[in-house]
């Protein structure tokens, strides 16, 4: 049995989508390192956390220890402002492999093509 792509609409529609979802990515990493800069800088305003019971509660999860995406430990918040960038790497990584994808679908389709037209069959 052999395994095909049916693709339903143009490689072209479909680098489009990719590059847009680069572009999104791309966006989304500045957006989010721009947000977790600002956090950080909140977060030494002794406004943000006024020392009551609730804050002295809520500072224990805020600050207590996780593995991050590179597998170290680090307090939860730090975790999170570390790893929230990379959603839009990961997200600008993705529009650049279905490129490649569609690119070397396009050359391999267009190989086989010709390969299929060249052939002489009975």
């Amino acid at each position: 049995m052999s395994n095909y792509v049916d693709i339903r609409s143009s490689i072209a529609d479909i680098i489009g989508l990719a590059n847009n979802l680069k572009v999104a990515g791309e966006g989304l990493e500045g957006t989010m390192t721009t947000a977790m800069s600002t956090i950080t800088n909140l977060e030494g305003g002794p406004e943000t956390f006024p020392r009551d019971e609730f804050t002295e509660a809520f500072l224990e999860h805020y600050h207590r220890s996780v593995e991050a995406s590179d597998g170290t430990s680090l307090p939860a918040n730090e975790a999170i402002k570390t790893s929230a960038p990379e959603l839009g790497t990961a997200m600008a990584a993705l529009g650049d492999f279905v490129t490649n994808a569609m690119w070397a679908y396009s050359a391999g389709d267009d190989g086989n093509a010709g390969d299929i037209a060249g052939s002489t069959s009975v």
